[in-house]
């Protein structure tokens, strides 16, 4: 998941957003997780947002997308919608939807802790070889269309 999401973030995302005028930070979590939120605060304010790329992983049979919102953001809801909907013309994947992400589920301590709006994506699944290819095929569309939802948000916002 580390190396799948490290190539996308370094060779799509960051060139896409280059080419978009999008502006950004890369932070890339390592073993670090707990003092992540701090170290995205220290280079943020309330009015970024936060994009935290990962992969689903479950029963092979499991496919589809997911994005995740703080339950009570908003912004953070809409930001959401807004990836998930980038990924799915991308890539086709099945939608397992929007979802906030609460207390005790995973990655919830980035939401907490963060001051920016932030979602978290589940990009496909890691264990779905169609879900992989699917992405591997569609890399850059799929960055192209992340980005420009984030710069859809980022107009309507700033």
């Amino acid at each position: 998941e580390h190396e799948w999401n490290k190539d996308f973030v370094n060779n799509y995302i960051v060139p896409e957003c280059v080419r978009q005028g999008v502006p950004y930070q890369v932070i890339i979590q390592s073993e670090r997780f707990s003092k992540l939120a701090a170290e995205i605060n220290k280079i943020s304010t309330k009015d970024d947002i936060v994009v935290s790329f990962h992969l689903n992983s479950a029963s092979a049979s499991a496919t589809g997308v997911e994005t995740f919102y703080y339950p009570t953001s908003s912004k953070g809801k809409e930001l959401a919608q807004l990836m998930l909907d980038a990924n799915l013309q991308a890539t086709g994947l099945k939608s397992r939807g929007i979802k906030p992400n609460n207390s005790g589920d995973r990655g919830h301590a980035l939401f907490q802790g963060t001051k920016g709006v932030t979602t978290l994506l589940e990009t496909g699944f890691i264990t779905n070889e169609t879900d992989m290819k699917v992405l591997e095929s569609n890399k850059q569309k799929l960055a192209a269309n992340y980005v420009a939802a984030i710069k859809e948000y980022l107009t309507k916002y700033n």
